[in-house]
Order: structure tokens, then sequence, then C-alpha cells
């Protein structure tokens, strides 16, 4: 072979490389220029999806009626919510339940701690979660087909059986349900809507369960669904068997719901005093003695 036609083909080999690596390189920084032009909404389905799903200690809690699970899924698209501390939420299209994806790039230990609090929710306070079906671990041809739309209308198509999700009851936040049921005065309906936040702290005390959410903000952690009150945030759940109810409950209530008290003071005296009187009766504090904070 000619020497001329051997420098040919090398040149053309490396002119093919080239490119090729030029390409690829188009391509990484095509998603790099993506991500940094969308900082604060940033989301890609290669933050959720993976076929190498490592398996948590916990199985799926798959839903009997698996007819009304692929209606959730398949039938609705989802669309994008907010981006929580531990989650991409999602909404369906008919607005009644969350979906939380929860991202790949989590710490085996955290991934840990979120499965049990998710498990121990499901098992022991569905009804005060609103918790529908956990997805923990990779499955086949059960959540295939999900279309998801996230925050500025762009539509992604991925296999749920390839990512880690929770599906719950939406909830409305605590102070805006409040404050609208104020502004319209429905003054009786909010007192209902106290009496159910008190209740529910009180149920998982009495189940022996902490939410370990007393470091968050009131409207992160507790929400309403149109029956109840619900905990909105399930990743912090533990069992707390040594727990003490009544001293629990000294703490919400004269604590961990001083901000909601205190909000109260200033949109509703009314309701302000309903909650004090509430607090009061509860902790035992005589009316010649009532607290004024």
């Amino acid at each position: 072979m000619r020497k001329d036609s051997v420098f040919n083909i090398v040149a053309a080999l490396v002119f093919a490389v080239t490119i090729i690596s030029f390409g690829a390189y188009l391509f990484h920084l095509d998603k790099k220029v993506d991500h940094i032009s969308r900082p604060v909404h940033l989301f890609s389905p290669h933050q959720i999806e993976s076929l190498n799903l490592s398996k948590t200690d916990f199985p799926d809690t798959m839903p009997h009626d698996l007819n009304k699970f692929c209606y959730i899924f398949c039938q609705q698209p989802l669309f994008w919510l907010a981006k929580g501390e531990h989650s991409f939420v999602f909404v369906t299209k008919n607005g009644a339940h969350v979906v939380k994806f929860l991202p790949l790039r989590q710490r085996p230990k955290v991934l840990q701690q979120m499965a049990l609090s998710s498990q121990l929710a499901y098992d022991l306070l569905r009804a005060e979660t609103g918790l529908v079906y956990l997805h923990l671990n990779r499955t086949a041809r059960i959540a295939r087909g999900i279309c998801l739309t996230d925050f500025y209308g762009q539509q992604h198509r991925i296999c749920g059986d390839n990512t880690r999700f929770v599906v719950q009851l939406k909830a409305s936040p605590l102070f805006p349900t409040l404050f609208e049921l104020i502004k319209n005065g429905k003054i009786e309906e909010a007192k209902a809507r106290i009496d159910q936040v008190i209740d529910l702290l009180q149920t998982i005390a009495e189940k022996k369960i902490s939410d370990g959410g007393e470091v968050s903000s009131l409207n992160d952690v507790i929400g309403f669904t149109p029956e109840r009150a619900i905990f909105v945030d399930t990743w912090e759940f533990f069992k707390a068997p040594y727990i003490d109810v009544k001293a629990r409950m000294q703490y919400e209530l004269g604590v961990r719901l001083n901000p909601l008290k205190k909000w109260l003071d200033i949109v509703s005296p009314e309701l302000a005093e309903y909650y004090r009187c509430k607090r009061d009766a509860y902790l035992g504090v005589q009316s010649g003695h009532t607290q004024t904070t």
C-alpha cells in the first residue's frame, strides 16, 4: 500500500475521532448551559431515573387496585409543583394527588432514613399523612410511561419503574387555608381546622411517633385535605416509645404552635382567643391565671 494512501486513511480516522469528540463536547456543553440558565427550578429525568437503583430494605406497597394506580400515573400527566428539600414534587392533572420523586444523588444513610420514615408513616399513619403508594425499589412493568411537565412547560417521558417515589393526597398549606377562611368570614370552619391540627399532633403523640419536624416551618409540615389535617412532610418520622403524651402536647401547644397563635393575634383576634382557650384547657391553666403569650 502506498504511503500516501496510509496517510489518508490515518488522517480520515483522526478527523472522524475529532468530529465525534467535538460533538460529545458540544452535547455536554449544551447540557451545562441549560443547567446554568435554569438554576432555580432545575429538573431533568436523569436526576430521578436509573436502571441501577440501589435496593432499600423496605418492600414496595403497591395498590390492590392496580387500575386506579395506572390511572393516576398513565392516564393523566404530572405537573411541576415544587422542589422540596428531599424530593421533586409533581401534582396530578386532577389536583387530587402529589407525587414526590426522590433524587438519585442521596447519601445511603439519608435514603435509608427516608425509606424507614415513609414505611412507618404508611403502616401506622396512613390517615395522618395521606400516603397512598410507596415505590422505593426498582420494579418491572408497573409504572411505565409517566409523563412529567416541568416548571418551564417542557415534557419528559420517564419509566416510573426506574424511580423512587411516594404518592400522597394533595394538601393545601396551613396558613393560606386559614387565611382564606378568615377572609371569607368562615370562622367556625377555621375553628374546626385548628381543632384538626391539635388532634393530629395528639394522635401521633399517642401512637408514640415523632415527626422530627420541630425546626421546620409549620407551613411545610402540616396541611389540609378537604377532610382533615395531615402531615405534608413524611421524611422524618421515627418511633419514640418513651414519649410522655401530656409533656409532648405541652410542648406542641405551648411552643411549636406558638407562631400560629401569634399569627392569629394579628389576623383574627377571635380565632386567637379560641386557640388560647383550647390550649389553656388542655394544659390545665386556670382561668384566673390564663397565659398571655
